[in-house]
């Protein structure tokens, strides 16, 4: 075992005695003495069906966001299976590290007939973009009236962006390295169509806002937020969301996602609510996910499209 490897699964192992000390010191005796299992019943149905069904367009705005980028970068997969490709690698992400949710998606994608330069370009743009347009909403929350907690979040957020894109800037105008690995990230693929790229940056940024109402909604299940509200919650939301994205020993971001948005929200709800909220946001989205994976299970079972089931 290397180095790296060593230290990847000490900081993993750290990480996990965390939540745990955590769960067990913080979030089950405040849950209990909280009483927040009586609060789930008194939750307002229609807000949560109204935010559930907006988690889910929000899950197919990106599925299709990301089918747009492979199209961008010269694909043409089958819907159906760039479905499955979407669809499998989403409870993935909670296996810890990154690579397990990046391997099921690539393997899928590779199997729609997409040309494997295509596959790696894919998630690294995928990437850039979802933590660009993160990044860009949590530099417009530092002009806002937020926490300062949320404010030096995002600062983090920009600067580790603003870092690795410089950094990537910097090993993209060399040399030294030749031109084949380009093709490989999709530099050569997008530089060459910046308009392509700035759209595709755009309908990121547009994802933010459905997020945030849908968030909103969940919020409004528990107790009543003015719409005030909606703009710096789909900001700390971007923020949190960033910082979960970029902590790979966090799987699908766990806790630490939780931990930005619940140092925001207590700024707009009591303790309880917040706490509340925040444990439901992960769960509506674990839901989804889970909705997803059973709809092409689904699928598999009665081919649609020419889709076959799996072996």
């Amino acid at each position: 075992m290397g180095l790296k490897t060593r230290a990847a699964a000490i900081l993993k192992l750290i990480f996990w005695a965390l939540l745990i000390y955590f769960c067990l010191v913080f979030l089950i005796p405040k849950w209990q003495s909280l009483q927040l299992s009586d609060r789930l019943t008194t939750l307002g149905a229609s807000w949560l069906a109204a935010a559930a069904i907006l988690m889910v367009v929000y899950y197919i705005y990106v599925f299709g966001l990301w089918v747009l980028l492979l199209r961008q970068l010269g694909a043409r997969p089958k819907l159906s299976l760039a479905f499955r490709a979407y669809a499998l690698s989403q409870l993935a992400k909670y296996m810890p590290g990154k690579i397990v949710s990046h391997g099921v998606r690539a393997a899928y994608t590779l199997e729609a007939d997409v040309p494997p330069p295509v596959v790696s370009s894919s998630l690294v743009w995928e990437a850039m973009l979802t933590l660009g347009s993160a990044a860009f909403i949590a530099l417009l929350t530092l002009f806002t009236q937020t926490s300062m907690a949320i404010h030096q979040a995002s600062r983090w957020l920009v600067i580790a962006f603003a870092l690795g894109s410089i950094a990537f800037a910097a090993v993209g105008s060399t040399r030294l390295l030749g031109s084949g690995w380009k093709r490989w990230v999709g530099l050569l693929q997008l530089r060459s169509r910046p308009l392509a790229a700035a759209g595709l940056f755009a309908l990121y940024l547009c994802g933010w806002p459905i997020f945030g109402l849908c968030n909103w909604l969940l919020a409004n299940s528990i107790t009543s937020l003015s719409f005030s509200t909606l703009l710096p919650l789909t900001g700390a939301l971007a923020v949190s969301w960033g910082l979960g994205y970029v902590s790979v020993f966090a799987p699908a971001g766990l806790g630490v996602r939780e931990g930005v948005l619940y140092l925001f929200v207590l700024g707009i709800m009591d303790e309880g609510d917040a706490i509340l909220y925040v444990a439901l946001s992960r769960v509506l989205g674990f839901a989804v996910e889970v909705l997803l994976t059973a709809v092409w299970g689904l699928l598999s079972v009665t081919p649609i499209g020419g889709v076959s089931p799996e072996p």
